[in-house]
């Protein structure tokens, strides 16, 4: 079973990325998600993104999104973990991920965030002759972001 994935934005309003894993069975995927050791919520793996599908990640239903609470929009996001539930599997941001804090409302800089560029196209872009199973390990998202614990 492969696993791959990416957190692309951690706060203070969304956490959002993506996981795919080659062996899933149509069930729900569900993450919990930490900030630091605190359980912030669960949300599921289901939200289409056709950058996904076009790289070659199944039907592109492997995007997630979890509203962080407003009561919870001051944390500080660079401690972001996502758990696959029920598995020691989390998902981790990276230096591609882009981690907001509350002060970047007043900057403007999440106004910029919808016209940033995708993971997978970041990776097209990198590696445009290669397949999205067949990339240079250093390009490849299973082996960034995801961390095994015991």
């Amino acid at each position: 079973m492969k696993i791959s994935g990416h957190v692309d934005l951690c706060g203070p309003d969304l956490i959002e990325g993506w996981l795919y894993c080659d062996a899933w069975d149509g069930q729900p995927i569900k993450l919990q998600v930490f900030v630091g050791s605190d359980l912030l919520g669960e949300c599921v793996v289901d939200r289409y993104r056709n950058d996904l599908q076009e790289a070659g990640f199944g039907d592109g239903r492997c995007g997630f999104s979890f509203f962080v609470p407003p009561a919870l929009a001051t944390s500080d996001f660079a401690d972001t973990r996502l758990r696959l539930v029920d598995t020691p599997v989390f998902l981790l941001p990276d230096e591609f991920s882009t981690i907001a804090h509350p002060t970047d409302r007043a900057t403007g800089l999440l106004s910029n965030l919808d016209k940033s560029v995708s993971y997978a196209d970041r990776l097209r872009k990198e590696a445009p002759d290669s397949e999205a199973g067949n990339q240079p390990a250093k390009h490849r998202p299973s082996e960034r972001g995801l961390q095994h614990t015991r």
